[in-house]
């Protein structure tokens, strides 16, 4: 439901948010659903109508189901959600975006670091420009969240998937690193060894519950052809980056540069 709908639904009279969410929605333990509340009610905490929505187990990118702009863009894309992941007013404010809007600013944000450029490709072109490296995402998350970002090389898929849910875990939204492509990891749900972690893929716009066990490579499955089909990536997990802390630098110099 969009936040005009949610808007459009209030009425004089009903009861705030935090009523209808009791104490799971005031207290830390509801910080996720307080989270989601804000960005749907634009901080209006007076639409009980949208209570059973916002309970239900999110299904989507919190930076939308886009598609990235550009054939070059997935690790801009990915930064995008991990930054609608932890403020939602910049969910709100992704999603406010036209089409055209939102793939032009994806572009300000690829090319944000005025220290290294990059051609924008066309995104049904062939071949697919060069994109942001691992030390490209670093720079950006170091930059636009709190702390140093935290860059793990992945030894093998047991360990990649165990410092994934870790991550995630301690509220720290991933960029996942694949051998040609950038994922993002924004939530997970259940207790491992049956945990299914929230992942978008830019390539498809399409998100999906993907399981622990179709991560830990159950029975040699390709995990993302599998849950994306379209992408045209092997699962090999080989970089995940993490925010140092799970929140915006007010101070960010490539935030700065998007204009």
């Amino acid at each position: 439901m969009s936040g005009a709908t949610a808007r459009a639904g209030a009425k004089k009279g009903q009861a705030p948010l935090a009523q209808a969410f009791g104490n799971e929605f005031s207290s830390g333990k509801g910080s996720a659903l307080r989270k989601r509340a804000l960005a749907v009610t634009g901080a209006k905490l007076d639409q009980p109508a949208i209570v059973s929505a916002l309970k239900a187990p999110p299904s989507g990118n919190p930076a939308g189901d886009v598609v990235q702009g550009w054939n070059n863009s997935c690790g801009a894309n990915a930064v995008l959600a991990l930054q609608a992941a932890v403020d939602p007013t910049f969910a709100a404010q992704l999603a406010a975006m036209t089409p055209e809007e939102r793939v032009q600013y994806e572009a300000a944000v690829m090319q944000s670091d005025p220290a290294n450029q990059f051609a924008l490709g066309e995104y049904t072109a062939r071949p697919i420009l060069a994109g942001w490296g691992r030390d490209m995402m670093a720079r950006q998350v170091s930059d636009r969240f709190g702390g140093e970002a935290e860059v793990i090389n992945v030894e093998d898929r047991q360990h990649g998937v165990n410092e994934l849910l870790r991550l995630l875990e301690e509220g720290k939204p991933v960029a996942i690193g694949l051998t040609n492509h950038w994922l993002s990891a924004t939530e997970v749900r259940g207790q491992s060894p049956d945990a299914e972690i929230l992942v978008h893929d830019s390539w498809t716009g399409t998100t999906a519950w993907v399981s622990e066990a179709d991560l830990r490579d159950r029975a040699g499955m390709n995990w993302v052809a599998n849950y994306f089909p379209g992408t045209d990536s092997p699962g090999n997990l080989v970089t995940l980056v993490a925010p140092g802390e799970p929140s915006l630098d007010a101070s960010s110099t490539f935030r700065a540069n998007e204009g």
